[in-house]
């Protein structure tokens, strides 16, 4: 592992300054197609990568319930609920204890205030989680037509080609509105499904016969700011996905594949990073390489850079995060020239396992010899 040094004087990073609107101003624009219009296919292949997205988000907001306390609330509950009361008797704790402990055991030594507690949060963590899902697959037509229209506009000022993050920038004001239109208008009803199965054990009130108010400080804490921030969350993580769906391709990018132009221009690669290579500094010896990474001060998330040899052999790799925003190492230029190799560039994904996104081929980048190649990590 390279040890993380200073970085020399960074060169002018690449314009990422977009003009934010909150509404599309275009005039000439032909309409979005009405979400009964789509195809009928275009809904369920934006969900299969949205839903992901989504529901880990959400997981970040939503505590979780150990196993070993669901099992155990899943015995007591399920073995002995009789002891607790007819009400919440053997189905609850069974659900229970399968949900969120595996599956119920026997009775365990738990005191019944805490199981008490423990059951609330699990249902709490359940019902949420059913809300966001819910509301997740109702809003996505309206996301789909907010990313029609946005491309709609786009066209209409005369604008071709691969979409940039000025256009993600542009439209994304009027994209997030649209998702928070469509959560307040859809939570009552959400909420409402989502809570039905709890009032008929404890004997409360026919949730048919009640909508929940939005307008409601627990009601707003519990399943409105979690679902919202999770779909703002999650579709900005596929957003390039979501727009080359909308453009018409048939097949989600997933090419881990990039060149040295990649690195030059303002793009989002296909997991949503921005990463760009600054103009090559020369070094004092013309027989090595030095490749430097370095980490946006607003960015704390692990980032790395994997060099490998031709035939994908490990030579050094090295990474930022947190406060170390920096970090270099020198190779012979043979390494990575002769006959070539390979630059992968690597971050934190699912549970912070270190995992190689983009594979930079160096066989050919003879300018790279003798020289420092900087690369300015600037969004994922």
């Amino acid at each position: 592992m390279a040890t993380a040094t200073q970085a020399p004087r960074r060169a002018p990073r690449p314009s990422t300054t977009a003009t934010r609107t909150t509404r599309s101003t275009a005039t000439t624009a032909p309409a979005a197609p009405a979400a009964s219009e789509m195809d009928d296919d275009l809904v369920p292949r934006f969900l299969n990568f949205l839903l992901p997205a989504v529901t880990a988000a959400a997981g970040h907001l939503v505590p979780k319930i150990a196993p070993q306390v669901g099992g155990a609330i899943g015995g007591l509950f399920g073995g002995n609920g009789a002891q607790i009361g007819s009400g919440v008797g053997g189905a609850i704790g069974n659900v229970v204890g399968g949900l969120f402990g595996g599956r119920a055991v026997a009775a365990a030594p738990l005191d019944v205030m805490l199981a008490n507690e423990q059951l609330s949060r699990a249902l709490d963590e359940q019902q949420t989680m059913q809300v966001v899902t819910t509301i997740t697959q109702q809003c996505a037509p309206a996301v789909l037509a907010a990313v029609q229209q946005t491309m709609a506009d786009r066209s209409a000022r005369g604008e071709t080609g691969d979409v940039d993050d000025e256009t993600m920038e542009r439209g994304w004001g009027f994209l997030t509105s649209v998702i928070a239109d469509e959560v307040i208008k859809l939570a009552p009803a959400a909420i409402q499904a989502a809570t039905k199965a709890l009032g008929s054990v404890v004997g409360s009130r026919d949730v048919d016969e009640f909508t929940p108010l939005v307008v409601d400080t627990e009601m707003t804490q519990r399943f409105v700011l979690p679902t919202l921030q999770s779909l703002v969350t999650g579709v900005q993580q596929v957003l390039p996905q979501l727009f080359t769906l909308v453009s018409g391709s048939r097949a989600t990018p997933r090419d881990t594949g990039i060149s040295w132009q990649d690195l030059q221009a303002t793009k989002r690669l296909w997991d949503n990073d921005n990463i760009a290579a600054q103009d090559l500094q020369p070094l004092d010896n013309p027989d090595e390489i030095e490749i430097v990474l370095e980490l946006a001060p607003h960015k704390t998330w692990w980032k790395g850079i994997q060099l490998q040899d031709d035939n994908g052999g490990f030579i050094a790799e090295i990474g930022v995060q947190d406060r170390t925003k920096t970090a270099s190492v020198r190779v012979r230029a043979d390494q990575l020239l002769s006959p070539g190799g390979y630059l992968v560039f690597m971050k934190a994904k699912a549970f912070g396992v270190h995992t190689g996104m983009y594979r930079l081929a160096t066989g050919g980048l003879d300018q790279l010899r003798g020289h420092r190649a900087h690369f300015f990590w600037y969004a994922d």
